[in-house]
């Protein structure tokens, strides 16, 4: 069974609370949501409840400059 792919962003900033300014791209919001729905379409084929098919969030790793992760940033779909 072929795997879907998450976008692989990740959010470079010395704080969370920088990390809430950051706006994602265009491009990037478009790789979100055809993501979502390649996940949507693989779980209505599976048979899955159609109402909770598609993923409402998605998770942005924030890592500091040294690569350390320091928490998520979390996104509405």
């Amino acid at each position: 069974m072929d795997r879907i792919t998450r976008p692989a962003l990740t959010i470079s900033a010395e704080s969370m609370v920088y990390a809430q300014a950051v706006k994602l791209t265009a491009a990037q919001r478009r790789d979100i949501a055809a993501w979502a729905d390649a996940v949507e379409a693989r779980r209505i084929a599976r048979g899955d409840d159609v109402d909770f098919a598609r993923p409402e969030t998605f998770r942005v790793p924030v890592l500091t400059r040294h690569d350390v992760l320091i928490g998520h940033m979390v996104y509405a779909i």
